[in-house]
């Protein structure tokens, strides 16, 4: 994820920099991601429709903003609960 321990995401420059790949990997779906739907995610990407790259990457969040990123999804570790369904039976 393109975001930091505290759940910000990385600035263009510091991707296109230290992350070349990954922000080329995110660049080829620009599009879609400027496109996505949601109405927080519709109004932060408008820019990037409105005006040229490089002034819409000053004045808003980066294209590959992930949304509703909490620190428990940026956790090394992972806990899965022991809710598990039962087996599925076994026909014979």
């Amino acid at each position: 994820m393109p975001h930091d321990k505290e759940g910000n995401p990385f600035p263009h420059h510091i991707m296109k920099t230290k992350y070349p790949y990954t922000y080329q990997y995110f660049y080829q779906f620009f599009n879609d991601l400027i496109n996505r739907s949601g109405g927080f995610l519709k109004q932060k990407m408008a820019p990037y429709k409105k005006y040229p790259f490089y002034k819409a990457e000053k004045v808003t969040v980066p294209f590959y903003y992930v949304m509703n990123n909490v620190k428990a999804s940026l956790a090394p570790y992972k806990v899965v609960g022991p809710e598990l369904p039962a087996p599925l039976p076994v026909k014979r």
